[in-house]
């Protein structure tokens, strides 16, 4: 959001602001029941929903894949995004949390080329830093922790493209791996696994026939990719023991490098499937893959970026953790989340900015983006989440909003109370507020901030009605109208009947509380309502509160979508020209001339008629804006710019097809050349004096 500097009063009133692991003893290897049913089973295909992250950081680049060698190849990253402990793996004497990280051994292998599978392993156990409990879970922002692998020089082929010889199908992913940290690492097993597994791919995938039919290659790609693992399950792996790190469960992601009418008929094949179980027997590393709810994987085309959430890993009685996956464009960020708190609909918002040492405030959530720098990975720094409340690693203690949600106030750590609405909090995509504008129908003026000014303090006036941030507002769920292009609050001034608003940092006082009653909108204070000054019709008029009254038009507002008036030109259709301010010259005298009609909507050519019959120039500028002006309102004066000061040499109004001053009744008249002015002429029929006033 906009940085702010915030202070602690508004002027109705004075205020006053007010890893490291443990080492634990070897556990053994335990026994495992025999599957239940002999036949793999297929299941439903989790839907994939957006991925949200608290921010997009990275601490190191992720492992590179190397390339498949095509001169035109896409570059793709596979990643973990997020964990959360659905049952804790481990006990005893290990406790009831898990510390848990990720391994992906990675591949890549070309169908049908002999000995092309690349393997390798990503991810870290020095990672797991952080304890979690059953229903707790974070994110993950480091490469490391995220076990991030970059393929690159991917090329996607359709069926046809496979008709040349020299273009091979590739298969990249992962065989993943969820750990839990004891205290002896098993990357060592990952790594023989990963060699065992490029024999098997070249042995497999890397010798099978590619058939030319779209149908038959996915029916084959779908019974081949699971087969090299199916290696695992005999006598290769016997003499490798099971070690203290625990693997919580796998499962496989393998993404084609298919394109066009190839991928739509993978992608349609693979959709309601997983991978199915795959026992690896009498060892616990590697682990079996697929003994989840949900199965084993997913099989899918490259040709769109995949996400997974609540992916399920499990085996036997080591636990379940579920892990958001993720196969992307390389240099795809992680999507942003809020922080969001229900009970004041407020969002965590860093309140200077992007320093170090920034506080945090509660803040209506307006889907910006905020980031912190200066990461060291302390426990003040590594968060979790628990239910719906943000623990912080330190002290175990909880993320809250002490009090009202207003300026100076900070978030604060408190003692964890699961019934403190105040520590209630969701993680969810960003959503930016439908910031509204405040329109005065009677005029048809909106409510804006006097030249855009972001500081406390500054007037609030009525405005041709555009899009700009000064004229956004927000009218939240606790009563404060909050201004888009400052991100502070409408303020009635001590709330008294004649008091001028204006905008302040949002403060817990009863005049910047409003609530929408029909067409007005009234301060909660006095039981005042916002109005225009004296209903004054030019634009620039003072905002003010003044006793409720339904009869006074000056009081009707609409609170709508802020999108900008319909400019319009001013267009003779027989000499195809267009009223234009010379030069776009907002100077008072400017001679407003016949130009070529602009395709687009050109400040000097855009003009509006309002209700009174000021016809205003989209050019802004002087106190009360710009008008249309017959001087003196005789026959050949030529037409000019002006301020705005509402006399019958600017009010006009329409006659037909002729716009007509109130001067002295003369009609607005075209030239017949290119750039000479415009003029007053006697009215007649006369092509010169035909308007037509929508824009083209």
């Amino acid at each position: 959001m906009t940085s702010r500097t915030r202070t602690p009063s508004s002027p109705g009133a004075q205020r006053t602001p007010d890893t490291q692991s443990t080492a634990r003893p070897a556990r053994p290897l335990r026994r495992r029941r025999q599957h239940p049913g002999s036949a793999p089973a297929r299941v439903l295909l989790a839907t994939a929903v957006g991925l949200v992250a608290l921010v997009a950081g990275a601490c190191s680049p992720p492992t590179p894949g190397p390339g498949g060698g095509g001169p035109s190849g896409s570059s793709y990253t596979l990643r973990a995004t997020k964990v959360d402990v659905v049952a804790h793996n481990d006990a005893f004497l290990q406790g009831t949390r898990d510390e848990p990280f990720i391994y992906n051994i990675w591949f890549r292998v070309k169908l049908g080329v002999p000995n092309s599978a690349v393997v390798g392993v990503s991810g870290s156990r020095g990672t797991a830093t952080m304890s979690l409990g059953n229903g707790e879970g974070r994110y993950l922002f480091s490469t490391a922790e995220q076990g991030a692998v970059d393929f690159d020089d991917v090329r996607l082929f359709d069926i046809g493209d496979l008709l040349n010889p020299n273009n091979h199908l590739e298969v990249v992913g992962s065989w993943t791996w969820a750990m839990e940290s004891d205290n002896i690492s098993v990357k060592g097993l990952a790594d023989d696994s990963a060699a065992l597994l490029r024999t098997a791919l070249n042995n497999t995938l890397g010798t099978m026939e590619v058939p030319n039919d779209a149908g038959a290659l996915v029916g084959d790609l779908i019974a081949s990719i699971p087969q090299p693992f199916q290696f695992f399950a005999g006598a290769a792996l016997a003499s490798i023991p099971g070690l203290t790190d625990d693997v919580v469960g796998s499962n496989i992601y393998a993404g084609v490098a298919a394109t066009g009418t190839l991928a739509s008929v993978l992608d349609a094949a693979t959709a309601s499937v997983k991978i199915p179980f795959i026992e690896i027997p009498i060892v616990g590393i590697p682990p079996d893959i697929g003994l989840n709810p949900g199965g084993g994987g997913h099989i899918f085309s490259l040709s769109q970026p995949r996400t997974f959430s609540g992916e399920d890993f499990s085996q036997w009685n080591s636990g379940h953790h579920r892990y958001d996956m993720q196969l992307v464009p390389t240099g795809t960020p992680l999507a942003f989340t809020q922080i969001r708190n229900a009970h004041y609909a407020r969002c965590a918002d860093l309140s200077y900015a992007n320093a170090d040492g920034g506080l945090v405030d509660p803040w209506p959530c307006n889907g910006a983006t905020v980031s912190s720098q200066g990461c060291n990975g302390s426990a003040g720094q590594q968060w979790r989440i628990s239910g719906q409340q943000l623990v912080n690693g330190a002290q175990n203690l909880c993320l809250g909003i002490p009090g009202q949600p207003v300026s100076g106030t900070h978030l604060r750590l408190r003692p964890c109370s699961a019934a403190d609405p105040e520590q209630q909090w969701t993680l969810e995509p960003l959503d930016p507020l439908d910031y509204q504008r405040v329109r005065f129908t009677d005029r048809d003026r909106c409510a804006g901030v006097a030249g855009a000014d972001t500081d406390n303090g500054a007037a609030v006036l009525s405005w041709m009605c555009t899009d700009a941030p000064d004229q956004g507002w927000y009218l939240d769920p606790q009563g404060f109208l909050i201004n888009r292009g400052s991100d502070r609050c409408l303020d009635g001034n001590g709330g008294q009947a004649g008091a001028e608003v204006l905008i302040w940092n949002c403060s817990d006082v009863p005049w910047q509380r409003w609530e929408r009653a029909g067409t007005q909108l009234v301060n909660s204070y006095r039981t005042t309502c916002l109005a225009v000054s004296n209903n004054q019709e030019l634009p620039g008029a003072r905002l003010r509160l003044v006793a409720c009254d339904t009869a006074d038009p000056a009081q009707r507002v609409l609170m709508e979508p802020a999108t900008p008036w319909a400019w319009t030109q001013l267009r003779n259709p027989d000499a195809v020209l267009c009223a234009q301010a010379a030069d776009n010259d907002s100077a008072n005298g400017t001679i407003v001339r016949g130009s070529d009609c602009a395709t687009y909507q050109a400040t000097g050519q855009g003009w509006k008629l309002d209700p009174g019959g000021l016809v205003l120039s989209r050019i802004d500028g002087g106190a009360n804006g710009k008008c249309l002006d017959a001087i003196t309102g005789a026959a050949g004066a030529a037409v000019v710019m002006w301020d705005c000061h509402g006399g019958a040499n600017q009010r006009w109004h329409v006659d037909g097809s002729r716009l007509v001053n109130d001067v002295a009744g003369q009609c607005l008249q075209a030239p017949a050349t290119v750039d000479d002015p415009l003029r007053l002429a006697a009215c007649d029929s006369s092509s010169a004096q035909r308007w037509t006033l929508p824009l083209q």
